[in-house]
């Protein structure tokens, strides 16, 4: 599973998100993986956006399954197949 997180609001809308996904699926093909996942809150826009331009594709929604700040979220995973 890919977890990532820029902390540094400087950073942010620097496309660095989205680099470091492409470098990990990278070595994970090298690895010989089949598939990966990575997963965000539905109101992390960013991390969506960089998912989708990486090719990975929506896999499944938790509905209200993290709370954020006061209120319920939906969570949304998305998958990669590597080796098609």
């Amino acid at each position: 599973m890919i977890s990532l997180f820029v902390g540094n609001i400087k950073f942010h809308n620097k496309n660095i998100g989205s680099k470091a996904i492409s470098k990990i699926c990278k070595i994970a093909k090298n690895k010989g993986l089949y598939k990966v996942y990575a997963g965000c809150h539905k109101s992390n826009i960013a991390s969506q956006k960089a998912f989708l331009k990486n090719s990975f594709f929506k896999d499944g929604v938790q509905k209200k399954h993290a709370t954020v700040g006061k209120k319920r979220e939906d969570f949304i995973w998305y998958g990669l197949f590597l080796n098609r």
